[in-house]
C-alpha cells in the first residue's frame, strides 16, 4: 500500500514510518522538518521504500502533488510549539485547522 505520512519526520511519526516499512508499505513523508528530523529517517532512505517530501501543508500545490497516488494517509503534523500557541493563535489557526483543511482537500481531489 503507498501511504502518506505528514508529520513523518518528527518523533511520534519517525516511529510510525519505521512500523508501516516493516509491514511492506511504499512510505512518502511529508514534512516541512521545523522539528522533526531527517536523522530520525535516514536509516530507511536508502531502501527505497521511502520517499521524503520537503514541505509545509500551508503549500497546497506541493501537498496536492505529493498526495498523488497514495491509497493512505496519516495526518500527524501539527504545530510544534504549544508555549507559543495562547499569544499567537495564528499560528494554531494556520498550521493546525488550514494544515488539516488542505490535506482533506488534497486527500479529495487525488
Amino acid at each position: 500500500m503507498r501511504v502518506l505520512v505528514t508529520g513523518g519526520a518528527g518523533f511520534i511519526g519517525s516511529h510510525l514510518v519505521e512500523e508501516l516499512l516493516r509491514r511492506g508499505h511504499q512510505v512518502t513523508v511529508y514534512d516541512n522538518l521545523s522539528s522533526g528530523r531527517e536523522e530520525f529517517l535516514s536509516r530507511f532512505l536508502e531502501g527505497g521504500r521511502l520517499r521524503l517530501v520537503r514541505g509545509d501543508l500551508l503549500d497546497f500545490p506541493s501537498l496536492k502533488k505529493a498526495m498523488e497516488g497514495q491509497e493512505f494517509v496519516h495526518h500527524l503534523a501539527a504545530n510544534p510549539d504549544i508555549r507559543r500557541g495562547p499569544e499567537q493563535t495564528d499560528l494554531d489557526l494556520r498550521h493546525n485547522t488550514v494544515g488539516t483543511f488542505h490535506v482533506l482537500e488534497a486527500m479529495r481531489s487525488s
